[in-house]
C-alpha cells in the first residue's frame, strides 16, 4: 500500500498541470501514464459519498476521489451504521471477483474434483516452487473428501517468462495434468513429455494481477471472498462455512 500511497502523491502534482483533461476518468488516466504506467484506470463511478468519485484500479484495487478529482486517498471506505460496520470496499472488491471468476473457463484450471457430493467450490492461484503452494497440495485428498472441489491456476511468482513459469506451462500442458501437477510439487522436476499445447500461464497470471494477487498459494470461495493464504483442510472447511 505505501506504493500506492506515493502515486497518490505523484498523481495529485500530475493533475494540477493537466487541465485540459475534462473528465476524473481522462484526468486519471494521463496522471497514472505519466507515474506509473503498469496501473490504469478501469472505471470512474459515483460512491455512496456525495462529490465523490469511486475509481477502480487495474490492480483491482479502488481510490476514492472528489469530483474535482484535486483530491483523493486509498483505502478502505468504511459505513457505520448503529454499531455495525460495513467495508464498502471490500463489498465492491467481492463484487468484482465474484464476476471474474465466474467468467474464468475451467477448461484451462488443474481441477481435482470433490469426492461424492460437491458443497463447495474453490479457486487456488499456485506456484509450483512455492512452499505452502506444496504443502497446501499434500492435503488435496482430505480437501476433495470433504466434498470441495479444487480449481488450480497458475500464478508463477518469479514472472511467467521465469524458469518456475516455463516449468508450470509443462504442466498444464501435460496430457495427466493432476498427476503432473502433484509430481513438480512434490519432487520439484517433471517426467512426463508434454504435448503440443498453448498454456494459459500468462492468460492465468493476469487474472491474478487482476485479482489482486500478490503471493501464493490465494484461496477464493465461488462467492467472491478471498480466503486468504495456506490454509489447513480444517481452516478451509471453515472459512467456508462462514
Amino acid at each position: 500500500m505505501k506504493k500506492l500511497h506515493a502515486i497518490v502523491i505523484l498523481t495529485s502534482s500530475v493533475i494540477s498541470t493537466s487541465l485540459h483533461a475534462d473528465t476524473v476518468s481522462e484526468r486519471l488516466s494521463a496522471a497514472f501514464e505519466a507515474t506509473n504506467p503498469d496501473i490504469t484506470v478501469q472505471s470512474v463511478e459515483d460512491s455512496v459519498v456525495p462529490n465523490m468519485k469511486q475509481v477502480q484500479l487495474s490492480n483491482g484495487e479502488y481510490l476514492y476521489a472528489t469530483n474535482d478529482s484535486r483530491y483523493m486517498f486509498s483505502g478502505r471506505l468504511i459505513e457505520l451504521s448503529g454499531t455495525e460496520f460495513t467495508d464498502l470496499t471490500e463489498e465492491k472488491m467481492r463484487l468484482d471477483r465474484v464476476e471474474t471468476l465466474h467468467n474464468i473457463d475451467l477448461s484451462k484450471s488443474i481441477t481435482f474434483q470433490a469426492s461424492g457430493e460437491e458443497k463447495y467450490e474453490v479457486f487456488v492461484f499456485t506456484d509450483v516452487s512455492c512452499g505452502y503452494c506444496k504443502n497446501f497440495h499434500t492435503h488435496i485428498g482430505e480437501i476433495v473428501q470433504e466434498g470441495i472441489t479444487v480449481h488450480y491456476l497458475a500464478f508463477p511468482r518469479a514472472g511467467v517468462a521465469s524458469p518456475v513459469g516455463e516449468l508450470m506451462g509443462r504442466v498444464w500442458c501435460s496430457e495427466d495434468q493432476q498427476a503432473a501437477l502433484t509430481e513438480v510439487k512434490a519432487q520439484n522436476s517433471l517426467s512426463q513429455t508434454p504435448v503440443p499445447c498453448k498454456a494459459p500461464v500468462s492468460e492465468q497470471y493476469a487474472l491474478a494481477q487482476k485479482l489482486g494477487v500478490r503471493g501464493t498459494p490465494a484461496i477464493f470461495d465461488e462467492d467472491g471472498n478471498s480466503l486468504g493464504g495456506y490454509l489447513t483442510t480444517e481452516q478451509l472447511v471453515t472459512a467456508l462455512n462462514r
